[in-house]
């Protein structure tokens, strides 16, 4: 079995060769957040996903928990098709940024990066071009590195522009829980407009035509 260690260098070694930030640099990101952010933690009442949400949460953050708010929330009703839980993050992303299912390995470091984008421990570069987008974007994703350099472009483009929103799908949860994916690739974009793209972005200029297109 990988030791944590082991697992760790191996995310920083795969985030590096994509010229994405690695694990210790997404570390210090979030142990730089100016201002605490809330993420609200939602999943049907009783569900069995709290607890081990909760969990997953503290891992994540254990760099500075004390910047990082869950606020749980339960449901009566749910989404059909979509995977629990859902995790709503706060901050300056004002919960444009959302994902059901798990955030685990380097699905997991890219939802930490939008938690320090959130809290302003990250300031990726603003493209004037991505200021005047808009609309809701929905994008099928499994823990992989394509897909984290999805969210990672995707995140340039929230924070130029405020009324552009992400939803994220992790796919490998929808298979645990027992939910039929609606997919053959990923990352597989679902554009405000409702046009379907596989793409995997290697800049913002590529992850700007989700929300043109």
């Amino acid at each position: 079995m990988i030791s944590e260690q082991m697992k760790r260098a191996l995310m920083t070694a795969l985030l590096r060769s994509a010229g994405l930030p690695s694990v210790d640099e997404i570390d210090n990101m979030i142990k730089n957040i100016k201002s605490s952010v809330e993420i609200i933690l939602s999943a049907r009442e009783d569900s069995s996903h709290t607890n081990e949400a909760i969990g997953l949460a503290e891992e994540l953050f254990k760099v500075a928990r004390e910047k990082v708010n869950i606020t749980l929330t339960s449901e009566k009703t749910w989404p059909k098709g979509y995977p629990e839980p859902l995790w709503s993050i706060g901050g300056r992303l004002g919960h444009r940024f959302k994902l059901y299912g798990y955030p685990t390995d380097l699905l997991g470091q890219a939802f930490r990066l939008a938690v320090a984008v959130a809290g302003k421990g990250w300031n990726p570069p603003i493209d004037d071009k991505c200021c005047n987008v808009k609309g809701k974007a929905l994008l099928y994703a499994v823990p992989g590195l394509p897909c984290t350099r999805a969210i990672y472009y995707s995140l340039h483009v929230l924070v130029a522009a405020p009324e552009a929103e992400l939803t994220v799908i992790n796919i490998e949860s929808m298979a645990s829980q027992g939910l039929e994916t609606p997919v053959k690739n990923v990352p597989t974009f679902i554009t405000p407009r409702g046009k379907s793209i596989v793409l995997t972005p290697r800049s913002v200029k590529d992850v700007l035509r989700i929300w043109t297109s």
